[in-house]
């Protein structure tokens, strides 16, 4: 996992994917990464190797206190003034080119750096903070600046000097035109010196910015030295070569003066390309890591979505035959890579029987990514299937991962997929066919590994003749179908079910246990549950909300009207008079009773005489509840 949100907005560093970790300690420069509040959340062996701090030193703690405390006269530095957290009040980069941080042995050390907000849903809940050590640097240009001074006595006469300086050198007189060059400022930029004597500096390597547009001389920061006598340093413009190129450059114009009077200036600039190249790297790597963050943010708000539904609904409950059936039918798929497509009502339990496959296939490690295909806009299908990248159609603020991808070695869940558009149809159909996409906006192309596990209430084959529905699609997804049986049909599991939810639902309120009667199993069993299992749920819940007391309070009025139906096989009449068995003591009754058959039967499963004929089920059936108990025959 990457980093998340906490209740208080600050970064909470939950541990890192590999790739993240080999991005940020590969990085030349020192890497930290802030909470909202300021405090350091992650540094990387860069910042560990120029500064000499541990990580214990920094990691939930102000940095600003542990190296840049004080200035480099050792004068003392408010936290409020550190450009560090600019980024944490106002939301925008901030970028320093000249401080000192202090390292553990209490070295200052030189520094350039700049401090990046981190957003979230347009909140500010942190900052990264890369920095570099210009120590180097600093040197050169003192070096640089002691070579001015030498150059100033000398009147601009001794070039061998200049010549000797790996950075470019112009010599500007007081009308802006070009004196001199180096053989720095020749190779940087091709221009020789013929080119460029007696020509305005501004004119022939600094007309236009970047994207071509005209560059005013008056703007020129390499003339400002000519009008105020100042040192004026810029860190990021390009030069234009003799070739066309536009290379980057840091540059610095000081003044030379003479009697008080400025008679020129002095242009001394550094090819920063491969910089730029890895600053744009570096770029990229954080770009790929805030995609993978998102992803696996995305993953998680999956992951805990399933868990939430998961404990709602609790394991597979019954031992009805139609259950049994629907049950060997999931065995006998879950380890296959075949698509399945799972139809019955509303309410039987589609879902649950899709994450039963996915738990108990080779893929059970790996995500299930549910899609409700429902409560998608016909506008938002593609994207929500496949993705989008930043700018690729209106409010595609960043880029987007689909489900597909997030399902990418798992299974995918399309809930109600009959609900599809049959435009979009198509789409769907080439990545069960091919197993590759492309996100909205993007022309690369990505393969996918995904099952698919599909459900719906509707009756696919009419809609596929009514012409709503791809005849194609629905062989693609019906490779294998289920039909997840109506409570109707499985009378014997209503008392069950509801002795669930009813322990369920005393446990979530916090209340004592309530116990159903006779009569309320009665009740329960006769009724036609149009809403089946789901409905079943809902009226045991709201009637543990109503009931008072110790004693639990069924609604009759829901059953009044409703005709009586058939009976279960197991009568609620053989129940104990008083009350139902808690599920936990119906359980370990019935394991009992399994036991007990396969001990008369000398522990024969099948044939005459075998457990399976005594107990009155199928020797599959009898199978599966000892695997359920886990009933193992007794060593001889």
């Amino acid at each position: 996992m990457g980093q998340t949100l906490s209740k208080d907005k600050s970064i909470v560093y939950s541990g890192r994917t590999v790739l993240e970790q080999l991005i940020l300690h590969a990085a030349g420069e020192g890497i930290y990464g802030l909470d909202a509040k300021g405090r350091a959340t992650f540094v990387n062996r860069s910042a560990i190797d120029i500064l000499g701090w541990r990580m214990d030193d920094f990691v939930g703690k102000f940095v600003h206190d542990c190296h840049h405390h004080t200035k480099p006269d050792g004068s003392p530095y408010p936290r409020e003034e550190c450009p560090i957290y600019a980024a944490l009040k106002d939301g925008k980069v901030h970028r320093v080119d000249n401080e000192v941080f202090w390292t553990k042995q209490g070295e200052p050390i030189h520094v350039e750096y700049v401090s990046t907000p981190i957003l979230h849903n347009e909140e500010i809940v942190g900052a990264v903070v890369v920095f570099r050590d210009i120590r180097e640097r600093i040197e050169a240009e003192n070096s640089l600046r002691t070579a001015f001074d030498e150059i100033k006595k000398l009147k601009l006469k001794d070039e061998l000097i200049l010549e000797s300086a790996g950075e470019g050198i112009y010599g500007i007189d007081r009308n802006g035109c070009a004196t001199f060059m180096n053989s720095s400022a020749k190779r940087i930029l091709g221009w020789s010196l013929e080119d460029v004597r007696d020509k305005l500096f501004h004119e022939f390597h600094h007309h236009s910015y970047p994207d071509g547009s005209p560059y005013p001389i008056e703007k020129c920061p390499g003339y400002a030295a000519l009008k105020d006598g100042k040192v004026h340093r810029v860190d990021n413009e390009v030069f234009w070569a003799k070739d066309g190129r536009a290379v980057p450059v840091e540059y610095v114009s000081t003044p030379i003066i003479e009697s008080d009077e400025i008679v020129g200036t002095v242009i001394v600039f550094k090819d920063i390309s491969e910089r730029k190249k890895r600053e744009k790297e570096l770029q990229d790597a954080f770009q790929e890591i805030s995609n993978l963050k998102d992803a696996l943010e995305k993953e998680r708000d999956y992951l805990r979505e399933e868990y939430e539904v998961s404990l709602k609904f609790g394991e597979i409950i019954g031992e009805s035959s139609a259950l049994q059936k629907m049950l060997v039918q999931i065995e006998a798929v879950a380890f296959t890579p075949a698509n399945v497509l799972i139809f019955g009502e509303s309410g039987t339990g589609k879902e649950l029987t899709a994450r039963a496959i996915h738990s108990r296939s080779d893929r059970s490690e790996s995500s299930l990514i549910k899609v409700n295909c429902a409560s998608i806009p016909r506008e938002l299908f593609e994207s929500e299937f496949f993705g989008h990248v930043k700018g690729s159609f209106t409010g595609a603020h960043r880029d987007r991962v689909g489900r597909f991808e997030l399902a990418d070695g798992g299974t995918l869940f399309l809930d109600e997929v009959g609900e599809i558009p049959l435009e979009l149809q198509s789409k769907l159909l080439r990545v069960l066919q091919e197993n590759e996409f492309e996100r909205i906006g993007d022309e690369k192309t990505k393969k996918v590994d995904v099952r698919i596990l599909a459900a719906t209430n509707r009756d696919l084959k009419k809609e596929v003749e009514k012409g709503n529905f791809r005849e194609d699609l629905f062989f693609r997804l019906s490779v294998f179908p289920i039909e997840v049986p109506p409570l109707r049909d499985r009378r014997e599991d209503i008392v069950p079910l509801a002795i669930h939810f009813l322990e369920k639902s005393c446990n979530e309120m916090g209340r004592g246990m309530l116990k159903l009667t006779r009569e309320h199993g009665r009740l329960l069993e006769n009724y036609h549950w149009p809403g089946n299992i789901r409905e079943l749920q809902h009226v045991v819940a709201r009637a543990a909300i109503l009931s008072t007391g110790s004693k639990f309070q069924l609604d009759s009025t829901l059953f009044q009207s409703s005709s009586t139906t058939k009976k279960s096989t197991k009568s609620v009449d053989e129940l104990p008079d008083a009350e139902f068995l808690t599920a936990e003591e119906f359980k370990h009754r019935e394991k009992e009773n399994i036991i007990a058959a396969l001990q008369h039967s000398d522990w024969r499963v099948s044939g005459k005489g075998g457990a399976a004929e005594l107990l009155g089920i199928k020797p599959t059936t009898l199978s599966h509840q000892m695997k359920k108990f886990n009933i193992k025959k007794p060593a001889e």
